[in-house]
C-alpha cells in the first residue's frame, strides 16, 4: 500500500448495539452481518 503509519497507531472498530444485539427473530428484525458471521463461523468467536 505504500503507506507508513506511526508504530504506536492503533487501529479500532465500533458498532451500534441496536443493530448487533441479539433478537433477530423479534420485532420484524432480521439477521444482522454479526448474526450470520457468528452462527456460520462460530468457532472464530470461541
Amino acid at each position: 500500500m505504500g503507506v507508513k503509519l506511526p508504530d504506536d497507531f492503533f487501529f479500532g472498530a465500533a458498532m451500534s448495539g441496536p443493530q448487533t444485539e441479539g433478537a433477530w427473530r423479534e420485532g420484524g428484525k432480521l439477521e444482522n452481518l454479526w448474526d450470520t458471521w457468528s452462527n456460520e463461523r462460530i468457532s472464530d468467536f470461541l
